[in-house]
């Protein structure tokens, strides 16, 4: 307040605000906390500064935060309240408090769901063949981690990585584990069921995978060409699903084909470039050496005479 003394007396007040950036209470907000699934549970952020602060929460995974039936990206107040908690809400949550003064401050809880373990398998019979490698597969979720391993025909005996098994775990979550055991080199005395077992404080689970024999695949073979042609050569001609392809140059000279209707290869005779294409079918050996020589003779004839006759009309016209 100024004042001066006058008669009247006079005086000035003024109102000074002083701004505060907002700042968390540790010793008033919730930590890492740890519940049951199944039960409730009220996290908690104080901040101070001035102007009062707003508190929001948010997940850190940016995913909704299930809030009864209803899924929201943000929840507003000092107070974040889950009842029956399912692992579906383990993640880690952000406490921000902001009041228009920067810096915005927040802290990071993260919330942890217990439960006892679960199994399942996506493929409970697997079949592969003797000599080959297979894998098996458990999906397991847990909370607090489990205790993991595998075992043979329901027997106590573990199985231990080594050059015939191989065990691995694969995180796939916060909660979520994949168990993969790799078999090698599979032997008659390997097939069977192998079970595979996860245990933590809160109680134990196993699951059971039947590995059984297929056969081994067989690959067709196939005669080659050339094992074609060399039965030809040797006299051992196939009359039945063949066809000679013949064709006729302009030098004169003839090109014979065999083509298999069962898978249209073509054994080349000679190579010159064809012109006309004429096919029909081989009826067996002997019987188109005497009738189809006079054939190609007469239409020889014919084109030669053809080849004299065009250019001398061509000429007149």
């Amino acid at each position: 307040m100024c004042q001066v003394n006058t008669s009247p007396m006079k005086n000035l007040v003024g109102i000074i605000e002083v701004v505060v950036p907002p700042r968390i209470a540790e010793n008033e907000t919730s930590s890492d906390t740890d519940v049951r699934e199944g039960s409730d549970v009220s996290l908690r952020c104080q901040a101070s500064g001035s102007p009062t602060p707003q508190i929001k929460w948010r997940r850190e995974d940016e995913k909704d935060i299930t809030i009864g039936m209803k899924k929201v990206p943000t929840v507003e107040g000092q107070f974040l309240n889950i009842t029956k908690v399912s692992r579906l809400h383990m993640a880690a949550y952000l406490c921000i408090a902001s009041n228009t003064i920067p810096p915005a401050v927040s802290k990071r809880i993260m919330l942890n769901i217990n439960f006892a373990p679960m199994i399942w398998i996506p493929n409970q019979l697997v079949g592969a063949a003797i000599g080959a490698d297979v894998t098996l597969d458990c999906h397991l979720e847990s909370h607090p981690k489990s205790v993991t391993y595998w075992t043979r025909d329901g027997g106590g005996v573990m199985i231990i990585s080594n050059t015939k098994y191989n065990s691995v775990l694969i995180d796939t979550g916060i909660y979520k584990v994949q168990m993969r055991l790799t078999i090698k080199n599979l032997r008659p005395d390997d097939f069977g069921s192998y079970t595979c077992v996860a245990k933590n404080s809160l109680g134990e689970t196993e699951g059971t995978i039947r590995l059984y024999e297929i056969p081994k695949p067989h690959s067709s073979t196939y005669p080659s060409r050339g094992g074609l042609a060399s039965s030809r050569a040797e006299g051992a001609h196939q009359t039945t699903g063949e066809k000679m392809v013949r064709t006729w140059h302009k030098d004169g000279t003839e090109e014979g084909r065999m083509q298999d209707l069962a898978n249209g290869d073509l054994e080349k005779r000679d190579s010159p470039s064809p012109v006309t294409v004429f096919s029909g079918s081989e009826k067996g050996d002997g019987q188109d050496s005497g009738g189809s020589g006079s054939n190609f003779k007469s239409m020889w004839d014919f084109l030669t005479t053809l080849t004299i006759i065009v250019p001398v009309l061509i000429f007149c016209l």
